[in-house]
């Protein structure tokens, strides 16, 4: 399989699991430091990997696809098993275990890593910057909004133009 025909694979396989974040099993780590070991046939999705598949390779949080071991990532059991040697912060987050079927079908596991909850970053930390733009940017429209709001009713009228409507409201009394 080429490299671009699997990262195509990798990337669509990807984006579905992102739409569809319902089901996936939180694997929870003491601390950061420790060995975790995330089973592709343990997952909320399945709770066995459907029958014939094989699983072909893992998709780390980072989006690379591990078809070996590699440094502190190790595949164990015929790619059945991803152990992850001394976890670090950036190791936490959503793997995927991708299996085929022999009528090559494809399916994605998506097992989360994260040391004591379901939450794999800080929220506000990744939206900090946008979340000051915004604000910025509204109240900057509002700003100049009011500004044009007050400048419209406090307009200048010339002396012209208010004894002119005076006399068409008069005329119109009459």
């Amino acid at each position: 399989m080429s490299r671009t025909r699997s990262l195509l694979i990798a990337a669509c396989l990807w984006s579905v699991s992102v739409c569809s974040r319902r089901h996936f099993y939180n694997q929870r780590v003491q601390s950061l430091g420790v060995t975790a070991r995330l089973c592709c046939n343990n997952s909320a999705q399945y709770l066995t990997a459907p029958n014939g598949t094989e699983p072909v390779s893992w998709m780390l949080p980072d989006l690379t696809m591990l078809y070996a071991d590699r440094g502190r990532f190790k595949i164990l059991n015929n790619n059945w098993t991803l152990q992850i040697i001394n976890v670090t912060n950036d190791d936490l987050g959503m793997y995927h275990c991708v299996l085929r079927s022999p009528d090559v079908e494809w399916f994605v596991l998506r097992l989360g890593l994260n040391v004591g909850g379901p939450y794999f970053e800080d929220l506000w930390d990744k939206y900090r910057r946008n979340t000051v733009v915004g604000f910025s940017a509204s109240f900057g429209f509002l700003l100049i909004a009011a500004a044009i709001c007050l400048v419209y009713y406090f307009r200048y009228q010339a002396e012209d133009d208010e004894q002119s409507a005076r006399r068409v409201n008069a005329w119109r009394s009459e």
